[in-house]
């Protein structure tokens, strides 16, 4: 696992913005639109409702950040590299778990069209599919 030494212990100057909890170990959640909405795992896994601020909407995906020690559990003897890290993204609009960025793309395209934040949501893994 040689790449993995840009993996941190603790995710240093971050606040989780439910437990405010700063400098934690675990996953770290980031919103991809929202730079300041970050999560610990801890509260992400609780199965609570995530908290709300002012830009930050409900269907925002997130992001996952490793520990090494979260990365090596999880994926033990995989390389790391930063820019593709593995990620496992919800739906916001009906829950299903497990998507790539391409398949929630999809996913929201054939079976939320209707729906009245699919626009918006829409618009925002689009940007993410192309770049």
């Amino acid at each position: 696992m040689a790449a993995a030494n840009h993996l941190v212990d603790r995710h240093n100057g971050y606040v989780c913005c439910k437990c405010k909890r700063g400098n934690f170990v675990g996953r770290r959640y980031s919103c991809w639109v929202c730079l300041e909405y970050q999560l610990c795992g801890r509260c992400y896994d609780a199965g609570e409702p995530l908290p709300q601020m002012r830009q930050h909407k409900y269907f925002h995906p997130l992001d996952v950040h490793y520990t090494r020690k979260e990365y090596e559990l999880y994926f033990a003897g995989e390389d790391y590299v930063e820019a593709n890290a593995p990620q496992s993204l919800k739906c916001a609009l009906c829950e299903i778990c497990g998507l790539t960025s391409i398949q929630l793309y999809k996913h929201l395209n054939h079976e939320h069209r209707t729906h009245a934040d699919f626009n918006d949501y829409f618009r925002i893994l689009y940007a993410r599919y192309e770049a």
